[in-house]
């Protein structure tokens, strides 16, 4: 009596074996040989964004001004930063600034509502 074949299992290219694929290959290759290729630069941080800094910041300002989600997100960022309840009391000097109390005032409330939008 002939005993069965087991099939060899294959890894996600379809043709390297499983066991060669998920085995272990030695330190530094980690997950199964798939960073083996992958060597960035060694620089700064500033080094690697200033090529593209000025192209970055006017991509990323389209996005928040095109984009819900970011708008979002920006805002969030902020309010956890700062607070949504903070507003602004803005008292001038009317008298240092040599302008009458009622104008002081009329003032300020165009201010705050600057502050405000």
């Amino acid at each position: 009596m002939k005993t069965p074949t087991i099939p060899t299992l294959l890894g996600p290219d379809g043709m390297t074996s499983l066991r060669e694929y998920a085995g272990y290959h030695g330190g530094g290759s980690g997950f199964g040989g798939q960073l083996r290729s992958w060597n960035p630069p060694s620089e700064s941080v500033d080094a690697a964004l200033l090529p593209n800094f000025t192209r970055g910041n006017a991509r990323a300002d389209d996005l928040v001004r095109n984009n819900g989600y970011a708008a979002n997100a920006i805002q969030l960022h902020q309010d956890h930063i700062v607070g949504s309840f903070f507003r602004l009391s803005h008292r001038p000097s009317w008298r240092y600034l040599g302008i009458g109390e009622e104008e002081a005032r009329a003032f300020s409330r165009e201010v705050e509502a600057a502050w405000k939008e």
